[in-house]
């Protein structure tokens, strides 16, 4: 449900959903380091985390969406279909993505 409802929100992107034992994600491209959020639901409450980092104005976002955020960047997202309330993050996720320049390597 979550891949679907993400493809809903941004249908203009080349995603794939990856799942894995510990978390499922949906990668931008299927390029495995360009993740938009890694969702894990082996906790007792689900939590999401997104490539971009948890700012003052990203949290403020989240809280104000109804959301609740760790002092380390995770957020619970008790139902699937709460992705909805982070939609301005997800975007910020996928324009971090298409950005080539995060994905350099420094020699």
């Amino acid at each position: 449900m979550l891949y679907q409802v993400v493809q809903e929100l941004l249908p203009e992107h080349e995603l794939t959903a990856k799942d894995t034992e510990s978390y499922f994600s949906v990668l931008y491209q299927n390029k495995n380091n360009r993740w938009l959020f890694r969702y894990d639901v082996n906790r007792k409450r689900p939590t999401i985390q997104f490539i971009v980092p948890i700012n003052e104005i990203r949290h403020l976002e989240l809280t104000r969406a109804g959301l609740e955020v760790q002092a380390n960047g995770l957020i619970f997202l008790d139902k699937p279909e709460y992705i909805y309330r982070a939609v301005g993050i997800l975007k910020d996720s996928i324009e971090y993505c298409l950005n080539d320049d995060h994905f350099k390597r420094n020699i």
